[in-house]
């Protein structure tokens, strides 16, 4: 299992979810399944190529 940090500008994204009254339990979700090593789903993958 990875450890999760929290970065600032991750701290920044979440506050600004949170003001739009977003769901949250799907952002979660997804952290938890990073964490845990499970690959995503193809709609969760990042657009960009960064890995």
């Amino acid at each position: 299992m990875r450890i999760v940090r929290q970065v600032s500008s991750f701290k920044r994204d979440l506050k600004k979810v949170t003001k739009r009254l977003k769901n949250l339990k799907k952002l979660y979700s997804i952290v938890e399944n990073l964490a845990k090593g499970i690959e995503l789903e193809p709609r969760h993958r990042p657009h960009a190529d960064l890995f």
